[in-house]
């Protein structure tokens, strides 16, 4: 690159940071807790790097752990990395094209283009690509780091392979090239889809550098043998698929990434090969209308799966006819026939027979777009020029017009994109535009639901979950929780008989789960059905011998019953499976106290204020206890604690007033 060109780079630098000035706006959202926010092993990296390394993609998540010790929660640094990813890759892409383009042909053939048109090229690509609005999920979207820096890597291998095969002497030459192995491992390292990095360095080889196959292999087997032993990387991700889960050192397991549980709650269809591949031409089809027009765009599109002839034969026979003209371009026009066949294999690991639950989503194209961007701008650097031949251009030439092009088409992708960047602001701003462009999304309703939840808003986290369940009927154990969480809203709002009914709902097809028994019997309480709750709450025990809270409950609802040893019997339990909980305690306290057994009462309050000095109500029903089993003097000292700690409290005050005068009257 001639000094003269110094400005293309800073240029690149500069348009991308103003594309996306706004994203350091963005929130965590939806993967980006299972991943990031709640990850052990990204938050306490230095105790748990043994599971980072024998887990899928430890490359990525090993820059999350940096990116948390350095600053913890806050999204702004994560962001930053994502941007400075994204940055790198335009700048790798730029300088990629223009010395591919400079690169003599395989017969020998210098190239036909001028410095000046290459470097042209590579500018309007890298731009266009950079600022494409179809980058933005893998940008934006923090957990997408691990798409954009595995699409970083990619580039980069075949950027050290161009600069290895352009180098002088040999030590420069298989320096590069040991560059683009550890670029192949980096990248094996951030994304699965990394593993057509081999595939797809030798067809650019072949198309771009040697000429063939054969004399690619024969120049560079060495290079070939290192990028193809990366693949031992992969091995955390496909050995649960051929061996099942993989224990790891933290007692935990690697699953299968295809067969991961969505981490927002609402459970997204298992797919069959069958029926994933015969939904993926459509799909990208879809991908291919959006590189072009980038409007509307969804986060979470819930893409139905192709059943009629219609939907699989129709986009199948377009992509046909694609394949078949990019075989015949890699015959007779082999780096035209590279950039043509480049998105296939970038998106063949997502879009061929492995069922991934979601069957589109737009951070796949990250890295296919590039080459598509860049065989748009020869082919309107091509129109222009024969333009500019006929005479059609006038005194602008065809140098002006395509840089004016390129200027006015980075410029609305620019604005597209920073008003892409806007809807990831917040998790609720996110789903609510989900919401809006595919209304059909059970998922998107109830992760709107929940994030509405968060902020308070219950009324409309109610209706989200509403129309989420009329969406997809609960009747598989995947879409209990968002029949939990419609029940927490219901109660929230105080209607307890809907939130009873929604719990029971859970427990029809979920006939052992703890939680669900437990909070019916809490709205059955608050409709007086002592009966039932009391049952509800022994059957959240039977499920889970150690859930002390219906323990609790459970003997609060018998004591109200007049069931007072019954009573006695449960709070006892509840504190022997929560020893460090004073509640269970001061609930055994009470009902001693109520069975006349005061030093029993007496003790368990002093355990119960032990265990927490600070727990005014403990040292208030003990002062009642020492009151009553005629021990005044210990009494006011602790109705004296409990005023301390809770001056406010009316209660606690007159009972100090009253032990007071009955203490000077004992005098």
């Amino acid at each position: 690159m001639k000094c003269s060109d110094w400005w293309r780079p800073l240029a690149i630098v500069v348009v991308v940071a103003v594309a996306y000035h706004n994203s350091f706006a963005g929130a965590f959202v939806f993967d980006d807790y299972q991943n990031i926010t709640e990850n052990p092993v990204v938050r306490a990296p230095l105790e748990t790097w043994p599971a980072l390394l024998i887990n899928p993609r430890p490359v990525a998540r090993a820059t999350f752990a940096v990116n948390y010790l350095l600053g913890g929660d806050d999204p702004w640094g994560y962001h930053a990395v994502n941007l400075l990813i994204h940055t790198l890759a335009a700048l790798t892409l730029y300088d990629l094209v223009r010395r591919s383009l400079l690169l003599p042909s395989a017969s020998g053939t210098l190239s036909t283009w001028s410095p000046q048109s290459a470097a042209d090229v590579a500018t309007a690509s890298a731009l266009v690509w950079a600022v494409h609005p179809l980058t933005t999920q893998a940008v934006t979207y923090i957990v997408q780091r691990m798409e954009s820096l595995a699409g970083l890597c990619i580039l980069a291998t075949l950027y050290a392979l161009v600069r290895g095969a352009s180098a002088a002497d040999r030590r420069a030459r298989w320096g590069w090239y040991g560059a683009a192995v550890i670029a192949c491992g980096l990248g094996m390292g951030s994304k699965e889809g990394a593993v057509v990095i081999p595939i797809l360095a030798l067809l650019f080889d072949r198309c771009v550098v040697a000429g063939s196959f054969c004399d690619a292999l024969r120049v560079r087997r060495g290079l070939y043998v290192g990028l193809a032993a990366t693949w031992v990387i992969l091995w955390p991700f496909v050995a649960p698929l051929l061996l099942g889960p993989v224990a790891t050192l933290d007692g935990a397991s690697v699953a299968a990434r295809p067969n991961d549980e969505p981490t927002a709650g609402f459970s997204v269809r298992n797919l069959t090969p069958l029926e994933f591949v015969q939904s993926q031409p459509g799909v990208i089809v879809h991908y291919l209308r959006l590189a072009t027009f980038p409007y509307p765009q969804c986060f979470d599109y819930n893409w139905p799966v192709a059943r009629s002839a219609q939907a699989i034969f129709v986009p199948a026979l377009f992509l046909m006819v694609l394949c078949c003209a990019a075989v015949w371009a890699l015959v007779r026009r082999p780096r035209i026939g590279f950039l043509a066949a480049a998105p296939f294999i970038v998106l063949a690991p997502t879009s061929s027979v492995m069922p991934i639950q979601d069957l589109a989503v737009e951070h796949r194209m990250y890295l296919a777009l590039a080459p598509l961007v860049v065989l748009a701008v020869l082919g309107v650097r091509a129109a222009v020029v024969e333009m500019d031949r006929r005479g059609l251009l006038g005194s602008s030439g065809a140098g002006f017009t395509s840089r004016a092009i390129a200027v006015v088409a980075v410029a609305i992708l620019t604005i597209l994109t920073v008003h892409r960047n806007e809807v990831y602001e917040s998790a609720v701003k996110l789903w609510a535009e989900v919401v809006e462009r595919a209304p059909e999304n059970g998922r998107a309703h109830y992760n709107l639901g929940a994030e509405l939840a968060k902020i308070g808003r219950n009324e409309e986290a109610v209706r989200c979950y509403s129309r989420a369940l009329a969406l997809f009927p609960i009747v598989e154990r995947g879409h209990v929780q968002s029949v939990n969480n419609l029940g927490t809203e219901l109660s929230k709002l105080g209607r307890a008989a809907e939130a009873a009914e929604c719990y029971r709902r859970v427990t029809e097809v979920d006939p052992e789960n703890a939680t669900a028994y437990f909070n019916m019997g809490i709205e059955l309480g608050r409709l007086g059905r002592a009966e039932e709750a009391i049952r509800a709450y022994q059957q959240a025990v039977q499920y889970d011998p150690s859930h002390f809270r219906a323990m609790n409950n459970l003997g609060t609802e018998l004591s109200k019953q007049n069931r007072g040893d019954e009573a006695i019997e449960w709070f006892r339990r509840a504190s022997v499976a929560n020893p460090s909980d004073p509640v269970p305690l001061d609930s055994l306290g009470m009902e001693l106290g109520r069975a006349g057994r005061l030093p029993e009462a007496a003790t368990c309050f002093r355990r119960a204020s032990e265990l927490d000095p600070a727990r005014a109500t403990s040292h208030y029903y003990l002062g009642i206890t020492l009151l009553r089993d005629g021990q005044g003097a210990e009494a006011v000292n602790e109705f004296k604690n409990a005023v301390r700690l809770a001056p406010d409290v009316r209660q606690y005050r007159e009972a100090l007033a009253t032990a007071q005068g009955q203490v000077r009257r004992g005098s």
